[in-house]
């Protein structure tokens, strides 16, 4: 797949060349036009590799971006309130109920408990 590369990338790729070349003839006077030929390649496929990647990760914000703009919710769905969870709240701060009762009855995990039980309390007090 032939892929056409920007003003940009062509200069870059310039740069590094000359770079490469200048390097590695002053580092190695008896290093064979191999050597060099090799590190070239390498350094012209890392530069296709990240802007390639830069492109992937531009397309990918884009999408998420326009599936939050439809409304997308992205992640594990919301535990459901349990019926019957204002009586046992209720229950629970009178102390009729031991905090591990409330768990079972409702069965929500601690956090999730709690959460909701801040969300209750915010509706509650008109929040």
């Amino acid at each position: 797949m032939t892929r056409m590369v920007s003003q940009e990338e062509y200069q870059r790729l310039v740069r590094l060349t000359e770079d490469l070349y200048r390097r590695n003839v002053s580092e190695s006077q008896g290093a064979s036009p191999r050597d060099f030929a090799d590190e070239l390649v390498r350094q012209i496929l890392s530069t296709a590799d990240q802007s390639a990647k830069q492109a992937r990760r531009g397309q990918q914000a884009e999408g998420i971006a326009r599936a939050k703009a439809q409304g997308v919710r992205f992640g594990r769905p919301e535990a459901p309130v349990p019926p019957g969870f204002p009586a046992v709240v209720e229950a629970w701060q009178r102390k009729d109920i031991t905090f591990q009762q409330a768990l079972d009855k409702t069965g929500l995990s601690e956090s999730t408990f709690y959460r909701r039980l801040r969300l209750y309390r915010s509706q509650k007090n008109g929040g």
